[in-house]
């Protein structure tokens, strides 16, 4: 779930990780932190948002490795996990998660929603 408010957002998920019906892993975080003005939230397949968080690490180095200072906004984030999303889906081996993707930059507040057949939602003060 990932809120708006006016000094910036918040994200909140569960930490259970479950196997079946077996509520075997108590301590999945799955809210990160990508960059210096995003946060990710994801739910559903856990081993999916692995991958994603990887790849996003891939960038993000790719990005540092050019010193120029430039740094990812929570939209170009946003905006690059859509097309991750749309491409897996459209080769019929989608992710399956949800998303939320929220950041802070220049004194605006960014709150986006993701659904795993890449759906897209933004949405001005709630995203869940």
């Amino acid at each position: 779930m990932g809120i708006k408010f006016n000094g910036g957002v918040m994200l909140a998920a569960d930490t259970l990780g479950s196997y079946g019906s077996l509520a075997r892993f108590r301590d999945l975080r799955r809210v990160r932190q990508v960059g210096d003005n995003t946060i990710l939230g994801a739910g559903g397949e856990y081993s999916d948002f692995q991958f994603v968080l990887k790849e996003l690490d891939k960038v993000l180095d790719r990005d540092f490795n050019h010193n120029d200072g430039y740094k990812h906004t929570p939209k170009e984030i946003y905006q690059y996990l859509v097309r991750v999303m749309y491409s897996r889906r459209s080769k019929f081996d989608p992710f399956w998660n949800s998303l939320v993707v929220a950041g802070f930059r220049d004194g605006k507040q960014f709150c986006f929603l993701i659904y795993f057949w890449s759906f897209v939602v933004s949405v001005s003060s709630t995203c869940f």
